[in-house]
């Protein structure tokens, strides 16, 4: 993957929904990726022609969504994989990370920071791109590092969760990231 080459290709799968639905451009030579966004399949399938196996490209796609998809995965969460591999053995991972370092239960009820857990995600990622994984972390990455750096049309969901946070939580931040306002649909 060069990112010009990626960049441009992604871009096109992300304004061309319709087109992905239809499989001529979410069609792979190696195998089958189902992702919750089809840019995410698309850049799995991609890492696949390219000599990355079945982990490389969930992680492909998995790095994907949380670029297109912030509103619902992301690298702040947990990660958990059941791989069988080609020599027959069955590998988990568990990423949930762990529970805080304070008392439990919060003393205060309102404290729901209390009740999260640490972010598993990322070392899980990189626990499955080291131990099964056959192509590098920046190999992985660039799709969403392209994505991420050229920018995608944000889906009507994304475009309301955005929308519907409350003024003072991050609103003027990403008021400011688009200049006079939200995006609209």
């Amino acid at each position: 993957w060069s990112s010009d080459v990626c960049s441009s290709d992604l871009m096109t799968a992300l304004t061309d929904v319709n087109r992905l639905a239809s499989g001529r451009l979410a069609a792979g030579r190696r195998g089958a990726v189902a992702a919750g966004h089809p840019a995410a399949a698309y850049a799995g399938l991609r890492i696949l022609d390219d000599g990355g196996n079945a982990v490389d490209a969930c992680l492909a796609a998995a790095a994907l969504c949380w670029v297109v998809m912030p509103d619902m995965c992301g690298p702040g969460g947990d990660l958990f994989a059941v791989v069988h591999t080609p020599d027959g053995r069955v590998q988990a991972i568990n990423g949930a990370g762990p529970a805080p370092a304070r008392d439990f239960p919060p003393a205060d009820p309102e404290d729901r920071g209390a009740l999260c857990l640490v972010p598993g995600a990322l070392p899980a990622f990189v626990t499955l791109q080291e131990t099964l994984g056959r192509l590098t972390l920046a190999e992985i990455l660039v799709p969403a590092l392209a994505v991420a750096e050229t920018g995608f049309v944000a889906g009507r969901r994304l475009v309301r969760q955005i929308e519907a946070v409350p003024p003072g939580r991050f609103r003027d931040e990403l008021s400011a990231l688009w200049g006079d306002g939200l995006p609209g649909v």
